[in-house]
């Protein structure tokens, strides 16, 4: 049981220390309700020993450390404005751990001393009786810890050292508060000199935009123009998503660790279309090599164009977040938005397809992935799943033909969910019945379900190359079919 063993691991490590605090406390307490023995060295020795329990706290220190490395791993996957602000947090933090632990051993020093007078009782008797009747733990509490402050900061506090122990730890504390702060204050000017340096080359850009218009006296709107996308394109730079062609070292990765990492970045994205989720059910194999070879991840930033009128397509798009902006030469006047979880150039997959209009990001930034048709194609030709895909790619081509008359009219975005979806429902009754001549458990070949997907394949006009598709496949699961039964 894990309480068990919970309860062996503290007796056989804490629980001595811990019964020993305890057992001071109890004889503590019991010497401290007789007045006459108040200044006796046995009290003063178990008050002392009530220190040792700061040596629980090394383990403490342990996770605390722990704890701001892991902060500054994460913060090296944020914004650098945040990295900064947060590495500023982080070092007051530390500054005020130090002063409460600085606080307590200067209320312990002034309440523990044999002394005559202390910090305490100098600070008590300045204040009046009836102060010190009033005042409670946590006044005593914060008056330390804003000495302590002072310590590390050019202040003044009306809380000082009366005795000779109290002046020793105050020079202590002093000379370790000029390291620290120096160290806080270095480390301060450090970060805003980072961002000061990130930040100049764009400064010194703007300036001399500004200058350029203003010599060449250009016209006001225009000027603003600029430079509204300037200021946009480099808060797209800003704000953009991380690809994966941004991070060198991620490059370096071994082989197998690299193609986990893009199968698990990559998946997510080809399945958003449903001819290669539907591969993933027959060849998961395939669409993996897909994920090494032809997927590729990129960002543009506001006012690029991905790909303009007569460019050769050379890939599908999947846009993942931003906002494009589409015209086609058929409605040059007609913007059309293409948002996230959408697609465009479809038709550069399947056929040898030119751009029918221009694209532009019409946001900060833009990211997506393409999947690149030669690259696709090579993977494919060597599958055995490349009939299956080149009747996707003949019937979408026939469906285009059938929307637009001519490809040179189409336009880039044509193959939305609903015409894939028209497109794949016969090609699966094709291939359930291609299946369904493989033996069932009891060794039975199901021709029924056959003869149907042949039909719905029929009856969806598949052409003589459909028919002729059919048959081949058809002789040869039953040629493997044959030689199975006969061995």
């Amino acid at each position: 049981m894990r309480f068990r063993r919970i309860a062996r691991n503290y007796v056989t490590h804490w629980f001595m220390a811990d019964f020993s605090m305890i057992l001071l406390d109890a004889v503590s307490l019991f010497i401290m309700e007789d007045d006459t023995v108040d200044a006796l060295t046995l009290l003063r020795l178990l008050r002392n020993l009530r220190l040792l329990r700061l040596l629980k706290m090394s383990d403490r220190f342990t996770i605390l450390r722990e704890l701001f490395f892991t902060l500054e791993y994460e913060l090296e996957w944020t914004s650098v404005y945040f990295a900064t602000f947060a590495g500023v947090l982080q070092h007051l933090g530390v500054i005020a751990l130090l002063c409460h632990f600085v606080g307590c051993a200067w209320y312990a020093l002034g309440g523990m001393s044999s002394a005559e007078i202390t910090w305490v009782k100098a600070h008590a008797a300045s204040r009046g009786e009836e102060f010190s009747n009033s005042a409670g733990w946590f006044y005593f509490y914060m008056s330390p810890c804003s000495e302590a402050l002072t310590q590390f900061t050019p202040a003044a506090m009306d809380v000082s050292a009366v005795n000779t122990p109290e002046r020793i730890f105050s020079v202590v504390v002093c000379l370790a508060g000029l390291i620290a702060f120096s160290f806080f204050l270095g480390t301060i000017n450090q970060s805003f000199s980072k961002l000061r340096s990130l930040t100049a080359q764009e400064t010194k850009q703007n300036q001399l935009v500004r200058r350029y218009v203003g010599d060449k006296r250009v016209s006001a709107d225009l000027s603003s123009e600029v430079l509204a996308c300037i200021r946009q394109r480099g808060l797209g730079k800003a704000t953009g998503k991380v690809v994966f062609s941004d991070i060198k070292v991620l490059q370096n990765l071994p082989a197998n660790l690299l193609c986990r990492l893009q199968e698990e970045v990559g998946f997510p994205v080809l399945e958003q279309h449903g001819v290669f989720k539907y591969l993933t059910y027959l060849s998961l194999a395939d669409v993996a090599r897909m994920c090494h070879k032809a997927l590729r991840e990129s960002s543009i930033i506001y006012g690029e164009d991905l790909f303009q009128s007569g460019m050769p397509g050379t890939a599908m798009y999947f846009i993942q977040s931003g906002r494009m902006q589409y015209s086609w030469d058929q409605a040059p006047q007609v913007y059309e938005s293409v948002l996230p979880e959408q697609r465009a150039c479809e038709a550069s997959l399947w056929i040898s397809w030119e751009h029918r209009g221009r694209m532009t990001c019409a946001d900060q930034s833009t990211h997506f992935f393409q999947v690149e048709a030669s690259a696709l194609h090579k993977i494919m030709g060597r599958s055995e799943q490349r009939d299956l895909l080149a009747m996707y790619a003949k019937t979408f081509v026939k469906t285009l033909l059938e929307q637009y008359g001519t490809i040179d009219e189409a336009s880039d975005l044509y193959g939305d969910d609903e015409v894939v979806t028209k497109i794949l429902t016969p090609i699966r009754s094709w291939q359930a019945g291609i299946m369904s001549f493989m033996p069932g458990a009891n060794g039975t070949v199901q021709l029924r379900a056959c003869f149907l997907a042949w039909k719905t394949f029929v009856r969806d006009g598949a052409g003589r190359e459909g028919h002729a598709q059919w048959f081949g496949r058809l002789a040869s699961k039953l040629g493997e079919l044959g030689g199975r039964q006969s061995s």
